[in-house]
């Protein structure tokens, strides 16, 4: 047995036996090896003391770890620094952070220090957008950044003092401002209880919804869900009440809840706000869909990024069980029902339903093929349903404000409440909760009090990187289901990244295709090949070498990739840049010199 392997075997037998020597826990193995190991990465010699132990093949073992971005084959610093390099960053100047960085450390991006304190790694959206520029050490989140403030954060780092400069872990303040368009009835609680105090959560009327869900039928609870109009707030709008009728059907002894806390795209971070604020929300909301499902087993899915945050979910989840609020007959209810926490790899691909599941059960988080779906077949083959944070907090919350109460919300067709998440060049970033109907003026205008330095807007991303963008000229478009598609756009996860008169279309696109070029699974060849390919072309143009013919290509893969990917990653992805073509050609042809 090599080295590596004999002086660590102890700790990594004892995390597998934690896991009971079970392959479908590969990511959460992977996930706290690495964690237990002082150069922060999973040798070859360990990754093949897993597979054998396991009883899988070393290849399964390494793609994992090449797979999940997350994970490292390659021996790495005491600290690592992970710089954001997503377009909340990028348009505010994320660029120089980086460039700062690497002069303080003398390291290039990949690299560690001699003195094997520090690594600096370039990464994708760490879901920090509204302190923007942005960067991770180790589970810490600093913001706000500013060369002054980098240099005290290394120079704590060096000295062995975890540096409290600039560290951000509650970021955003929601608060209902007569000044502003906000308001605060899924977010009423945000800031008024600390968030892993039971007893402070039910002092605000927590759990209500919980004890009324007891005493209604299934059926009148999907009823109530119905008539306030709630759609899903992931992104993809599906009506909830419809979602949840789908998932009642299938009958089995053993049925799932997934609470997608996975979100990854570029400009969201409103899920992140519940977890921080107002984590008993999302247990109640669990477990009222959870009984309404007849689900006996549940989940939060988090994203790897917020590895800050996934302490305060297992306490939160220790208090309810401690309380009877997880486990046998639930408030004497009967119903039996508990949750775990699971940590993604830091992979965009796994907010998407098929492949979180395959990631949960030890594989490379490909998307699966439908039918049949996750209802009717999904963890272990189980009935499952995967839905989102805000979703579940807003069933939780509809029930005890009353449904025909928050349809009054919002415009007839699209009623009720919607978190945002702003950032960009606005004065004030942050999550706000709106009601449906406002305008992206308002929301630059009112909540994000205007572009920054005095400049102008000129466009905003809507719904992340799969979303399109929106120029000036169209910003009197009410945030609404309706107006938004009448007018050609989407409003997937309700991100809004706004850009001032100085950003450089084509560049801001190179970055959102830089992104999908790293997040593409790689299993359909029109998303790999083809974000691949776009990035190349972009490339090209900001070299000031591209021509017509560049513009051409692009445009023909983007709409091969929209026709012919084979899930809604690849499908969406062209959306932005489908957009650009739409409202800013005069930028392409500066572009290529016309």
């Amino acid at each position: 047995m090599v080295k590596d392997t004999i002086e660590y075997q102890s700790e990594v037998c004892e995390i597998l036996e934690k896991f009971q020597r079970d392959s479908t826990n590969l990511l959460p193995i992977l996930l706290e090896v690495q964690e237990m190991h002082p150069k922060n990465y999973v040798s070859e010699e360990i990754a093949v003391f897993i597979a054998k132990y396991l009883g899988i093949s070393i290849g399964r073992v390494a793609a994992a770890i090449s797979f999940f971005s997350a994970l490292s084959s390659e021996p790495r610093g005491k600290n690592i620094i992970r710089v954001c390099k997503s377009t909340a960053c990028m348009v505010n100047n994320g660029e120089n952070l980086l460039n700062i960085l690497k002069k303080e450390l003398n390291v290039p991006v990949g690299e560690t220090s001699k003195d094997e304190l520090f690594t600096l790694e370039l990464t994708e959206c760490i879901g920090a957008c509204d302190v923007a520029p942005a960067f991770k050490i180790n589970e810490n989140v600093y913001g706000n950044l500013t060369r002054e403030k980098i240099i005290e954060i290394i120079n704590d780092y060096k000295s062995g003092v975890e540096s409290k400069t600039s560290k951000q872990i509650s970021f955003t303040e929601l608060k209902n401002d007569k000044n502003t368009s906000s308001t605060n009835i899924i977010s009423k609680n945000f800031k008024n209880y600390n968030p892993e105090s039971l007893s402070e959560y039910k002092s605000l009327g927590g759990f209500k919804a919980l004890e009324k869900s007891f005493q209604m039928t299934h059926d009148s609870i999907i009823e109530s869900i119905d008539l306030s109009g709630l759609r899903g707030r992931g992104g993809a709008g599906y009506p909830t009440g419809k979602k949840l009728r789908q998932a009642k059907a299938p009958k089995n002894d053993r049925k799932v809840i997934i609470c997608n806390a996975d979100e990854g795209e570029p400009g969201t971070f409103k899920d992140r706000q519940f977890i921080e604020h107002d984590p008993f929300k999302i247990l109640e909301g669990m477990i009222i869909t959870g009984n309404v499902i007849d689900a006996t087993e549940g989940y939060i899915y988090v994203r790897h990024e917020y590895n800050h945050l996934h302490r305060r979910l297992h306490n939160v989840v220790s208090e309810a069980r401690k309380a009877g609020l997880l486990g046998k007959n639930i408030l004497g209810s009967g119903y039996d029902f508990d949750i775990k926490v699971f940590s993604g790899g830091g992979a965009y691909i796994c907010g998407e339903g098929g492949a979180l599941i395959e990631s949960m059960e030890g594989k490379i988080g490909y998307p699966r093929v439908k039918p049949p779906y996750t209802k009717q077949c999904g963890l272990e083959q189980l009935p499952t349903l995967v839905i989102n944070v805000e979703t579940l907090c807003s069933i939780a919350t509809i029930l005890d404000y009353g449904p025909e109460k928050y349809a009054k919300h919002g415009t007839k067709a699209s009623p009720g409440t919607k978190l945002i998440s702003l950032s960009g060049n606005v004065s004030q970033p942050g999550a706000f909760e709106v009601d449906f109907g406002i305008t992206i003026n308002d929301i630059i205008e009112n909540l994000g009090r205007g572009v920054k330095d005095q400049k102008h807007a000129k466009f905003i991303q809507l719904g992340g990187a799969s979303g399109p963008l929106i120029p000036k000229k169209d910003f009197d478009v009410k945030l609404c289901y309706n107006d938004l598609k009448n007018r050609g756009y989407q409003m997937g996860s309700g991100a809004v990244v706004v850009c001032d008169e100085d950003q450089n279309v084509v560049e801001y696109l190179k970055n959102v295709y830089e992104f999908f070029e790293h997040e593409s699974c790689g299993k359909c060849t029109p998303c790999r090949e083809g974000n691949h390919l776009i990035v190349d072309r972009l490339d090209t143009i900001l070299k000031g070498e591209g021509t017509q013919k560049d513009l051409d290509t692009i445009k023909r893969l983007a709409l091969h990739m929209k026709d012919s990917s084979f899930c809604g990653g690849g499908k969406t992805a062209p959306t932005a840049l489908l957009s650009a073509f739409r409202h800013f050609n005069e930028d392409f042809s500066r572009a290529i010199g016309e």
